[in-house]
C-alpha cells in the first residue's frame, strides 16, 4: 500500500489537537485507521491491487487506478463505516465484561460510532452516498445524493456555531462540514495537478468523446505518459470543440460529474 501525505493534513493535526486535545485526536486517528484498513481489505477481498492512501485535509481517502466494478463498489464503501460500528459495538461490550477499560477505550468508541453512523448517510462524497449510487447507478440517485452535499454539511457546520455561542463547541462537527462540503473541489484540483507537470516534448495524442463523458472520465482517460487533446463529439458525430490536456486546469471548479458539453462551456466563458 502506498501513502501519501498532503501538508495541510499536518496543520489538520495542529488544528485538531489544539481544539480537541490530543486524546480526542488519537481515538479519531484510530477509528480512521480501521476505517480505511477495512476499505482496503475489501479492495483485496475484490481481488483488486492493493490502493493508495491518500492523507489529506479534514480526512483519508483509498482511491485505486482500477475502476471498481458496479456490484464491488457498494462492498468496499461499506466495508470501512461498518468497521467502526462493529468496533464500537465490541468496545461497548467489552465495558460490561471489564469495566477498567471504559476510561481508555471510550473516546475510541465514540469516534468509531460516530465516523460510521455519518459515512452510512447517503450523501456524496461519504461512503453511503458512493455505495448507494453505485447500486442505482443510471436512476438519479446520484443527483440526490450530490444536492444532500451542502444540506449536510450546513448541518454540521450550524451545528458548530450553535455549540460555539452556547460556550460547548464539538470541533469534530466542523471538520465534518469542511470535509463534506470541500473535498470534492480540493480532490478535483489534486488530480488535475499532474498536468502541470508533463514535458512539453512528450508525444500527442488525439482522443475522441461523447458529449456526455464526465470530468472525471476525462481526467482519468488524461492520466497517460503522452499529452491529450481531446475532441468531443455529439450524438450525431458532430464536433462540439476541443478541449486540450492544459486547459483542463481551468475544470477543477466543477463537479467531476459535469458533462464535456459543460467543460467546454466553461472554457469558452
Amino acid at each position: 500500500m502506498r501513502v501519501k501525505v498532503h501538508p495541510l493534513f499536518f496543520l489538520f493535526l495542529l488544528l485538531y489537537t489544539l481544539f480537541a486535545g490530543a486524546s480526542n485526536l488519537c481515538a479519531v486517528l484510530f477509528a480512521l485507521v480501521i476505517h480505511e484498513a477495512s476499505h482496503l481489505k475489501a479492495l483485496e477481498m475484490k481481488g483488486y491491487k492493493k490502493g493508495t492512501l491518500a492523507l489529506a485535509p479534514f480526512g483519508a481517502v483509498i482511491y485505486t487506478k482500477e475502476e471498481l466494478g458496479k456490484k464491488d463498489t457498494p462492498f468496499v464503501a461499506l466495508a470501512g463505516p461498518l468497521s467502526n460500528l462493529l468496533t464500537a459495538i465490541f468496545l461497548t461490550a467489552l465495558w460490561w465484561i471489564a469495566p477498567s477499560t471504559y476510561p481508555l477505550t471510550h473516546r475510541i468508541a465514540t469516534a468509531s460510532l460516530i465516523l460510521g453512523i455519518v459515512n452510512l448517510l447517503p450523501v456524496l462524497p461519504l461512503d453511503g452516498g458512493r455505495a448507494i449510487t453505485a447500486f442505482f447507478k443510471g436512476k438519479g440517485i446520484e443527483k440526490l445524493c450530490r444536492i444532500g452535499n451542502p444540506i449536510l454539511a450546513t448541518f454540521f457546520l450550524v451545528a458548530f456555531v450553535i455549540g460555539i455561542v452556547g460556550g460547548k463547541y464539538n470541533f469534530t462537527f466542523l471538520v465534518f462540514g469542511v470535509f463534506i462540503l470541500a473535498y470534492p473541489l480540493f480532490n478535483a484540483r489534486k488530480i488535475v495537478s499532474h498536468i502541470f507537470r508533463k514535458s512539453k516534448d512528450a508525444k500527442l495524442s488525439k482522443i475522441e468523446i461523447s458529449e456526455n463523458t464526465t470530468l472525471a472520465e476525462i481526467i482519468k482517460l488524461s492520466n497517460r505518459p503522452e499529452r491529450v487533446i481531446f475532441t468531443v463529439l455529439d450524438d450525431k458525430g458532430k464536433t462540439l470543440g476541443v478541449i486540450k490536456e492544459k486547459q483542463i486546469g481551468k475544470l477543477a471548479g466543477l463537479d467531476a460529474s459535469a458533462t464535456a458539453k459543460r467543460c467546454l462551456d466553461k472554457i469558452n466563458q
